[in-house]
C-alpha cells in the first residue's frame, strides 16, 4: 500500500519541529543511522550526531532568530518499503523585529518505514543562490 500521507506527515513534522526548536523530537525523525547532508557542510551520520548538529546551528543558539519551513511541491517516488521524495523549501525568517526575508533551497530525501512510521534514511538540502 501506497502511504503518500504518512511520508507527507514525516516532511511537515521536520520542518514543524525545527520551527518550534523541538530538535531532540526532530532528529528522532532520522532512522537510527541515517544521514543529514545540509548543502556544503560535511554529511552527518546517525542520530546523535545530527542532534548535534543541529544544536550547533543559529536556530538552537539564537532566541531572537524566527523561522517558518514550507515545504511544497512534493514528487513521491515508492520502491517497496522505501521512499524517494523530492520537494522544494521555503524558509521565511527574521532577526528579532527586523524585516523578513526567505531562503530557498531543494530536499532531496529517502525514507523508509522504521516501526510502522517513515523516517529519513537520507535527507539532502540543497541551497538554491539568487532563488528571488
Amino acid at each position: 500500500m501506497i502511504d503518500r500521507e504518512g511520508v507527507r506527515r514525516t516532511l511537515a513534522l521536520a520542518g514543524r519541529y525545527l520551527d518550534d526548536r523541538r530538535f531532540d523530537e526532530w532528529s528522532g525523525l532520522f532512522a537510527p543511522d541515517g544521514v543529514f547532508h545540509d548543502g556544503d557542510a560535511d554529511p552527518v551520520t546517525g542520530r546523535d550526531e545530527i542532534l548535534r548538529r543541529i544544536r550547533g546551528g543559529g536556530l538552537a543558539n539564537d532566541p531572537e532568530l524566527f523561522r517558518r519551513h514550507v515545504t511544497c511541491n512534493e514528487i513521491i517516488d515508492y520502491d517497496g518499503y522505501s521512499a524517494r521524495v523530492e520537494s522544494d523549501l521555503v524558509i521565511h525568517e527574521r532577526q528579532g523585529e527586523g524585516p523578513w526575508g526567505l531562503r530557498l533551497g531543494r530536499y532531496s530525501d529517502v525514507l523508509e518505514i522504521v516501526a510502522d512510521q517513515w523516517l529519513f534514511r537520507k535527507r539532502r538540502i540543497t541551497w538554491v543562490v539568487n532563488g528571488l
